[in-house]
């Protein structure tokens, strides 16, 4: 651990220092200070200990200044301490170097993942192909997953989504997902459409998913043999929300 904060800080003699004079400031000034220098050890530009120390001690005088002009935290490090930091560190040698870096980094990663899409919707383009029209001849099409290898409720929304983006009415792709589905495994007397005596198992959302698929995932309330909950409801054990509570009111 020496050997790192050495390296990170220079001397270790002048880190003692650094940290006496930290011990001095207030205790909101302090924990904050130490919160950013932290976040400098780990993310920080790195390089040599002289420019390190240097940074460090800055960033010390900044808040020695600040508490002795009782500068409220808040206004010194503004709404975002990590905008701030990158702001700060753009100050130094190294800062620098890590800027361009990142630079770098990012429009690699753009380029390589702009590139990787668009063989993926050729490949992905070609599938609903097939779907589109072996449903458009008859064919019985259901939605999936690939369970337990995706997660079930995204990869579904997504799949919904494919079928419209290549081809099919977002009316064809919902029947993927509930009447053919009921139909292959023999439920249709139960389940499948919106229908008297049939079971009450069904989605309320926000919306018109027969215009705009995306709206299928917009859910509000949940009906789940005859028993309606707004996903607030549902949420309750898990998050605090609101959604589908105008609609849905708990009982």
């Amino acid at each position: 651990m020496n050997n790192f904060i050495a390296k990170v800080v220079g001397e270790k003699q002048l880190w003692r220092q650094h940290k006496a004079r930290t011990r001095q400031l207030p205790a909101s000034y302090r924990t904050a200070l130490e919160a950013l220098e932290r976040y400098l050890m780990h993310c920080g530009p790195g390089g040599d200990g002289v420019h390190a120390a240097a940074m460090f001690d800055d960033l010390l005088d900044l808040f020695e200044q600040s508490a002795a002009n009782h500068t409220p935290v808040r206004e010194i490090v503004g709404e975002d301490p990590v905008e701030f930091l990158e702001a700060f560190v753009r100050n130094y040698p190294d800062g620098q170097w890590r800027l361009r870096e990142r630079e770098r980094l990012t429009k690699a990663v753009d380029t390589a993942v702009h590139e990787d899409q668009k063989d993926s919707l050729v490949r992905l383009q070609r599938e609903e192909d097939t779907v589109t029209y072996d449903f458009r001849h008859g064919g019985l099409i259901l939605a999936g997953t690939d369970s337990p290898l995706d997660i079930p409720a995204t990869s579904l929304h997504l799949n919904l989504r494919s079928q419209v983006k290549f081809g099919m009415q977002p009316w064809q792709a919902l029947e993927t997902a509930t009447s053919m589905a009921a139909k292959a495994w023999h439920l249709s007397a139960d389940l499948g459409t919106l229908e008297k005596g049939k079971l009450a198992d069904l989605i309320i959302v926000s919306g018109d998913p027969l215009k705009n698929i995306q709206d299928a995932a917009n859910v509000q309330c949940v009906m789940k043999n005859g028993n309606l909950m707004s996903v607030s409801e549902l949420a309750k054990p898990f998050a605090s929300v609101t959604t589908g509570e105008d609609v849905c009111p708990a009982r």
